[in-house]
């Protein structure tokens, strides 16, 4: 196993699959979990070079032994998708770098737009692209990739590489533009989808009782806390006002002053001094 540069975006592998539509309602069809779920084809490209289509089994499975032992990035949009798909193959978190395109247009934009399509992401850098309407409805409507022409097929597959590969192309350059501390950022962000990956695959272990002992004493801590906040601070307070340690206004005013607007009931008195009567609600009369 040759030693990572957990920060090298030069040497790079973009990928992307096509698979089958197995798992039942309310899953998700294509989910990589599902155990009858598989790889039909698998798209590539190094460094930028010429797309590599293959679907043999073999095939895909020297691929994932060849990208662990290199340690070469993997590019792709919504990556953790393929990824847990090539782990069926032999293919081992831990190795590479990662790079989401679909993550990075997420932090790029400031989490604001949190699951872009590729389509999206392409119009944002202004990169013309279009995707096979007819095989995208398919998809939609369930049907997988094992049931669509293969010279289709590819050639969906291949123009998805294709544009993913200059999507990445364009982050990248302005992933350096934004200086020298953005890159280690970035990376960090990016490479952690291998962590939630895995766990998504194999889960993690958690320590349920050993939780709900911590969330005891936090709760009573909390409530104890609270109680010498009221006990010191609510007398400060006008009688109408309910102190609550929790409301950020109240918690000012009383450190820094100012004013609390409360709402007050006031009878309304009618040109005889008598109070006035509603047909409905508390006043009703």
């Amino acid at each position: 196993m040759m030693k990572i540069d957990w920060y090298d975006t030069e040497n790079y592998v973009v990928l992307d699959l096509e698979t089958t539509i197995k798992a039942p309602t309310p899953h998700f069809g294509a989910s990589p979990t599902y155990p009858a779920n598989r790889v039909v084809m698998l798209g590539w490209n190094e460094n930028d070079c010429e797309v590599v289509i293959q679907k043999d089994k073999d095939d895909i499975n020297d691929f994932c032994k060849k990208v662990n032992e290199s340690g070469v990035m993997l590019v792709g949009h919504n990556i953790a998708f393929d990824l847990l798909y090539l782990c069926k193959h032999g293919f081992e978190f831990g190795h590479n770098n990662i790079w989401d395109t679909m993550k990075f247009h997420y932090i790029q934009t400031g989490r604001f737009d949190a699951n872009p399509s590729l389509e999206r992401v392409a119009k944002h850098w202004r990169l013309p692209f279009r995707k096979d309407t007819e095989i995208k409805e398919r998809f939609k409507a369930g049907i997988g990739a094992d049931e669509i022409d293969e010279a289709l097929l590819s050639s969906y597959l291949k123009s998805d590489v294709d544009i993913t590969t200059k999507v990445f192309a364009k982050q990248k350059e302005f992933m350096l533009a934004e200086g020298h501390d953005y890159k280690p950022y970035v990376m960090e962000m990016m490479n952690s989808i291998g962590v939630t990956s895995d766990i998504t695959r194999v889960g993690i272990s958690f320590d349920t009782a050993g939780a709900k002992e911590m969330m005891t004493k936090n709760s009573e801590l909390l409530q104890s806390m609270e109680t010498v906040v009221s006990d010191r601070w609510e007398k400060k307070l006008p009688d109408s006002i309910v102190f609550n340690p929790n409301s950020s206004l109240q918690v000012e005013t009383l450190l820094w002053g100012g004013q609390i607007k409360t709402n007050v009931r006031e009878e309304i008195i009618d040109k005889y001094n008598q109070p006035v009567r509603f047909k409905t609600g508390k006043q009703q009369g």
